[in-house]
């Protein structure tokens, strides 16, 4: 997947987050939610329950208990935010 310039990551609450790439129609922008959907349902990370796609958005809601005892030094939203930026870069 290519790189992605410009992205916002965000809680959703304690048992989601969200991937936002921008408030924009744009095609190029709905590839690239739809080629990081694509990964994660092929390569979900433990704890992942599903992802929910829109059109610049990708939402992505987990087990906030199984990732909590896997995840120790960082809260859950740092380890995830931090994995999803290791796919978009």
């Amino acid at each position: 997947m290519q790189p992605v310039s410009s992205y916002q990551i965000f809680p959703l609450g304690d048992s989601a987050i969200t991937l936002d790439l921008g408030n924009v129609i744009n095609e190029a922008v709905n590839r690239k939610v739809t080629a990081l959907f694509h990964h994660l349902q092929k390569k979900p990370f433990d704890g992942m329950i599903e992802a929910i796609p829109a059109y610049s958005s990708l939402s992505i809601y987990f087990d906030v208990i199984s990732l909590k005892k896997k995840v120790k030094e960082k809260t859950v939203y740092e380890w995830l935010k931090q994995e999803l930026e290791k796919i978009l870069n």
